[in-house]
């Protein structure tokens, strides 16, 4: 199974994973080029190395064959950890039971926008462009759904993509509070059962509208009080749509 550089605390925590500090060191090491942060490995820029040709290191690798070193150098060391665990050590303490948390560390170091995992295997996120989809397609995602209309800046180009290279893609326009209805959020669900159990990535321009339809499905849809549902579309990227999403969900005006 594989793991995630997020090592800097030397905890995950949606899983108690935890690494060692013979861990740590060792991702250090292989990826000098990189620090390795609390929720993904972040690239740092340096000055061009001294005594060895510039090509070798992960700062001068193209985005799309850098992530993919990245990735191969982790589940190295997390291969290692697991065959040299202790007996007794449990699988949340030894290695990741999925890859969701790496592919969080790509969508992270390719610089999507927001991108968080609220729900195990449901990265959240703002619009990516399309060497990040493809990226994060490669780290495998199955799924990619947009709350974004056409006419919105940098979004349209999906559709064709979709077609032509296999993958999963719905879009749902969700242009403000106004289209936060129970009939879309409906719509939102129904797609959101046919999501689940592949890796996806959920987005508008910056993860507002996701948080919101995120926080209205579980409550209408799936029966979770307005407060638990609240704090999913909180953790999901919501923000100046927080208000209408209150009103929705019954609950009192945020204070300031």
């Amino acid at each position: 199974m594989l793991a995630t550089a997020a090592i800097s605390s030397g905890v995950y925590r949606r899983t108690g994973f935890s690494w060692g500090e013979s861990e740590r060191k060792t991702i250090r090491a292989l990826l000098p080029d990189y620090y390795a942060g609390y929720s993904a490995v972040v690239p740092i820029r340096q000055a061009p190395y001294v005594g060895r040709p510039p090509s070798t290191g992960l700062a001068y690798m193209k985005p799309s064959t850098r992530h993919l070193a990245v990735l191969a150098t982790v589940a190295t060391v997390a291969a290692c950890t697991a065959e040299n665990a202790h007996p007794g050590t449990s699988e949340a303490e030894g290695v990741l039971p999925s890859t969701s948390a790496m592919t969080l560390a790509v969508a992270t170091e390719q610089g999507v926008r927001n991108a968080r995992m609220p729900i195990e295997g449901l990265i959240t996120a703002g619009q990516p462009n399309q060497e990040q989809l493809e990226a994060l397609r490669s780290a495998g995602v199955e799924h990619f759904v947009s709350l974004r209309p056409t006419s919105e800046d940098g979004a349209g180009w999906e559709e064709a993509l979709s077609a032509n290279e296999g993958f999963a893609f719905d879009r749902l326009p969700i242009t403000g509070a106004g289209a936060l209805t129970r009939e879309n959020v409906e719509t939102f669900a129904t797609i959101m059962q046919e999501v689940d159990g592949a890796s996806a990535v959920l987005y508008c321009a910056s993860s507002n509208r996701v948080g919101a339809m995120l926080a209205l499905k579980a409550h209408w849809i799936d029966g979770e009080p307005p407060e638990a549902a609240l704090e999913l579309g909180l953790s999901a990227g919501l923000t100046s749509l927080e208000t209408p999403v209150r009103e929705l969900l019954g609950l009192e005006p945020n204070r300031p």
